[in-house]
């Protein structure tokens, strides 16, 4: 499966890929659009401790998310999971246990570098910056993200379709 943000990408574009892009996220954000999580059940006095360290943590996501298309079913999304995390004993027992084992796998985890700097996350109106290493020196194990290849007959054949449409 591959993104569909880029013409290179819709090139190589599956039905899979198409389905889970555009019918299911779009499916989500129209669902998500009829939700209202009541703010009271946000309240410190209504949450646990675990609770309040993840909607601490989401707060923080909030503030540096620049991407309304993202923001529109991530915004939605964690929070209700927040929610049901605190509210249901249930699936808190099984998310408790998914935290303890991503806390005993953390060293097998490696991340792009930009994925660590909300600064560098792609945002509305300016895209993708390149990340400052010495911001995330030390903090987990961390790939140099390589600029992607663009392959030069699909990049003549996109300026060519650019150029038909005038832009």
């Amino acid at each position: 499966m591959t993104g569909v943000n880029k013409y290179q990408e819709n090139a190589f574009s599956t039905s899979d890929s198409f389905y889970f892009h555009v019918m299911l996220k779009t499916v989500m954000r129209k669902f998500f659009d009829y939700i209202q999580l009541p703010e009271k059940w946000f309240l410190p006095e209504n949450l646990q401790s675990n609770t309040k360290v993840i909607y601490g943590i989401f707060k923080d996501y909030e503030k540096y998310e620049k991407q309304n298309h993202r923001r529109s079913i991530l915004g939605k999304v964690i929070p209700f999971a927040i929610l049901l995390y605190n509210y249901d004993e249930n699936y808190r027992e099984v998310m408790n246990w998914f935290f303890i084992e991503l806390l005993k796998h953390k060293d097998e985890f490696v991340f792009p570098l930009r994925d660590l700097q909300p600064d560098c996350w792609w945002q509305d109106g300016r895209g993708r910056t390149k990340p400052d290493l010495s911001k995330v020196e030390g903090l987990v194990k961390t790939t140099e993200v390589v600029p992607e290849e663009i392959n030069p007959d699909l990049e003549k054949e996109y300026q060519a379709a650019r150029k038909s449409i005038g832009k």
